[in-house]
Parts: structure tokens; C-alpha cells; sequence
């Protein structure tokens, strides 16, 4: 006997349904639509356009232990309207949310990939990272690469694999 549920949903309304869906579809739907989210992130504001973020902090501990620290550590995050996150572009961060969610990033380009492991890096999505890395290392060629060399100065990676620490400007 499996007591493995398939996943449907409730007719009209698209929320997993409660008595066959599975818990992916219920955190995907959370993310999708920000219901019972209990923490806002305002992202972007060094590049010129905030982005607010709701958010559940139950996940993002689950996945981050820096936001596990930043919610329950012994000086957590006090809560009051949106978290400022302004040294992260708003693409990286919902990358990064998408990630944390769903295991899965839809929306990595070379646009934003340099931006995405930043922020998977900051957050400590080690997962995260090394996706942006195997992207990258499929991506680069000498065509649009201009300069490699060893040693980050825009990024750096803790725990990096040798592709990590070659800082790139590239002609994506």
C-alpha cells in the first residue's frame, strides 16, 4: 500500500487540494501568491527600483541558515514593515526565493546569473550556487568572455568550486 499522494488541484481555484495534494504544491502555492506570508523584503534599492518580497520565514529557515540566524538568532531581525535588502538585485532575489521554495530556478539568464550566485552566496544556498556555477560553465566560451582571472574581485564564493573563482566580464 503507498501512501504517496497525487498531486491535483481544487477545481476553479487553482490551491492544491488539501486532501490528495502533496506539501511542494502547498509551499509553490505560498510562494506564488504570498498567502500567510509573515515577512516582507524590500530588495533593489542600489539598483534603482525596490521590489517588496512576501515571504514565509518557516521557509526560508528551513533552507538558509543566515535567515534562520536572522529570524531566531540571539539578535534576530525585528520585523516592522519590510526588510531593507538593498545591495541585492530584485531578479537575484527572486531567483533565490524561487529556489528556496520549489528547489528550482525558472528565470536564470546570463543577465542575472553573476547577481543570483551573489545572493545565493550572501544567503547561504550553497545548492543555489553551484547551480549558477554549472550555468555559467555552460554559458562561457572565448567568444564572450573577455577576461578570466583567478581570484573574484565583483564575487566571491565561500566554498567554490575552481570554476567559482574566476571573475568574469563576459559579452552575454
Amino acid at each position: 500500500m503507498s501512501l504517496k499522494a497525487t498531486s491535483s488541484t481544487v477545481p476553479g481555484n487553482g490551491v492544491p487540494d488539501p486532501n490528495t495534494g502533496q506539501i511542494a504544491d502547498f509551499v509553490k502555492q505560498a510562494f506564488l501568491t504570498g498567502k500567510l506570508s509573515d515577512v516582507s523584503f524590500a530588495v533593489g534599492r542600489d539598483f534603482g527600483t525596490v521590489k517588496i518580497f512576501p515571504a514565509h520565514k518557516f521557509v526560508l529557515c528551513i533552507r538558509s541558515a543566515v535567515f534562520h540566524t536572522m529570524f531566531y538568532g540571539s539578535l534576530p531581525e525585528k520585523c516592522e514593515g519590510a526588510i531593507n535588502i538593498a545591495d541585492i538585485h530584485p531578479d537575484a532575489f527572486a531567483n533565490m526565493l524561487s529556489f528556496l521554495y520549489t528547489d528550482a530556478v525558472d528565470s536564470l539568464s546570463t543577465d542575472n546569473v553573476i547577481e543570483t550566485m551573489v545572493c545565493a552566496d550572501k544567503y547561504d544556498v550553497p545548492q543555489l550556487v553551484q547551480i549558477c556555477s554549472d550555468f555559467l560553465d555552460r554559458q562561457l566560451n572565448s567568444g564572450n568572455c573577455l577576461t578570466c582571472e583567478r581570484g573574484f574581485t565583483s564575487v566571491h564564493v565561500r566554498n567554490a568550486t575552481p570554476l567559482d573563482y574566476v571573475s568574469v566580464l563576459c559579452l552575454f
